[in-house]
């Protein structure tokens, strides 16, 4: 059977007509984009000017093996294999999860504070808990560039996953393979100036309102705990500052909206100071920050 050559809008209507019953329009116009641009180099603006363009048997062809995929709920930054984070397109597979918008605010705000510091340190060292695809680390280090980093995580794969990226963006960091949970951890021969970490805290009950596109996909040790522990990953990563946090260095955290008031009083309960609980974009509690 010969080869019929589509369109640009011809692909992007069979985009629509496979993915709208998924997603709703702004998403599906979203993920289309996307898809032209890893796949064609176009913008926005291409996708229009040239939706006459007639588009070649193989590229055709990789763009329907995507639709087929979205259709069956794989994310968008799994299908291409990148997401883009600060100014970073990084790699991500399964793996990792996705970085996310809120995320992105918690590491302006860290580099924000950094930049208003009244004297500027010679050496800063900062460990990034469950670094996932390397995102908070990298884009640290691409912004705070005198910064010592050691990014940890439990998952051998995902720390895979970090070294890439690392090494895409020429960002020296110092990758372990580290279980915050482990009584049996090896201690640091370090004092931190910043301890930052995005645990898994959305709770199993909340499961239930979850899109299939993050349930069925992305890694679950990552972005669960127990409805009987929600704070798990926080009072451990608190403990664990306790001994390897310098004084008057910082802690940040982003945080499941529902608990910022029962972490902060962690935190109070563990003698931290100056605590701010901050809302992300969406007016949600979603970060804090203190200081030992």
């Amino acid at each position: 059977m010969s080869f019929v050559p589509l369109t640009v809008k011809h692909l992007s209507t069979l985009a629509k007509n496979s993915l709208n019953t998924i997603y709703q329009e702004r998403e599906v116009d979203a993920i289309i984009y996307i898809l032209f641009e890893h796949y064609l180099g176009f913008s926005k603006t291409d996708c229009i000017i040239q939706a006459s363009k007639l588009i070649d048997e193989a590229i055709s062809n990789q763009i329907k093996n995507a639709i087929v995929k979205l259709q069956q709920h794989t994310p968008v930054q799994y299908v291409i294999g990148k997401a883009n984070f600060y100014d970073l397109e990084l790699f991500v597979d399964n793996n990792v999860l996705i970085p996310r918008q809120e995320t992105e605010e918690l590491v302006n705000w860290m580099i924000n504070d950094v930049k208003i510091l009244p004297v500027k340190p010679n050496e800063l060292n900062i460990l990034d808990i469950g670094t996932g695809s390397g995102c908070i680390a990298i884009a640290l280090k691409k912004n705070i560039t005198f910064a010592d980093i050691t990014a940890i995580d439990l998952s051998e794969n995902a720390l895979n996953v970090a070294k890439i990226n690392a090494t895409t963006y020429n960002t020296p960091i110092n990758f372990i393979n580290f279980d915050i949970l482990s009584e049996n951890n090896p201690s640091f021969n370090q004092k931190f100036d910043i301890i930052v970490s995005n645990p898994p805290y959305i709770t199993e009950y909340e499961k239930k309102y979850m899109n299939k596109n993050v349930l069925n996909f992305e890694p679950h040790q990552a972005l669960f705990v127990e409805n009987e522990e929600p704070l798990l990953f926080y009072d451990a990563i608190i403990k664990f500052s306790l001994t390897n946090l310098k004084a008057k260095g910082k802690l940040y955290f982003e945080i499941n909206e529902k608990y910022g008031k029962e972490i902060v009083n962690t935190l109070k309960k563990h003698h931290f100071k100056h605590i701010i609980l901050k809302k992300d974009l969406n007016h949600k509690d979603r970060m804090i920050s203190a200081e030992k």
